[in-house]
């Protein structure tokens, strides 16, 4: 079993399940390790326990120290532990990809955020937070879906922050997002040129940002050698 398994025992992970072109996650914890396989808990949509059919092929997704792992994986028919609904996973054979982000990017605070969308109409708003952030872009749980590619403004305060700031940027991950309640839509932002104040102020909010999970223990700091 992949060390990067082993380590998040009992952490949270995300299940990406596609259809067709539709990709919906799903929250996750792995709750035991077997040869070959993964017990998971089955992840709940709309209040209710996904349905997640014998046979499905999906993703597992494990963000370890800014790279993000994939494995392969084909789920098993759902079972109960007690009242704990679980799920089997068998891993594929596959080899894990991995991707490694071009600019650090932090979890944040989750401060809200307003995406406009050109239309003929007018523009399109779309609410919703920033869940990470880097110099060069951000991630965003909005409620509306964007296509891959679409250029829109993005507006947002940092935390502690009074300045309104309006970049352009590009969506370039869209996968949908079921919570216990409700849909939301993760949409991946690439920032255009932005001013070096503005870029300084983003960096700046990182920096403290990473500081203060590394001193929560919620992130590794890096290692002199």
């Amino acid at each position: 079993m992949h060390d990067i398994i082993e380590k998040n025992l009992n952490k949270s992970i995300e299940l990406e399940v596609r259809a067709g072109k539709l990709i919906t996650v799903y929250k996750s914890t792995i709750h035991s390790i077997l040869p070959n396989k993964l017990i998971v808990t089955n992840p709940l949509e709309n209040q209710k326990t996904a349905l997640i059919k014998h046979g499905t092929g999906l993703k597992l997704v494990i963000l370890e120290e800014n790279i993000l792992f994939t494995f392969d994986a084909q789920a098993e028919r759902p079972h109960f532990k007690g009242k704990l609904s679980l799920l089997t996973l068998n891993l594929q054979e596959r080899e894990e990809q991995t991707q490694k982000r071009d600019s650090y990017r932090v979890p944040t605070e989750q401060f809200p955020i307003n995406v406009k969308i050109p239309s003929r109409t007018g523009a399109i708003v779309s609410n919703g937070v920033c869940i990470e952030l880097s110099e060069g872009g951000m991630m965003s749980n909005i409620d509306q879906r964007l296509p891959s590619g679409g250029i829109v403004g993005i507006s947002f305060k940092l935390p502690e922050d009074p300045h309104l700031y309006d970049i352009m940027g590009e969506a370039k991950r869209v996968v949908q997002v079921s919570h216990r309640n409700k849909t939301e839509y993760r949409t991946g932002f690439n920032f255009y040129t932005i001013p070096a104040k503005v870029r300084d102020n983003i960096v700046k909010y990182v920096f403290r940002q990473q500081q203060n999970l590394i001193r929560s223990g919620l992130m590794l700091g890096t290692q002199k050698k």
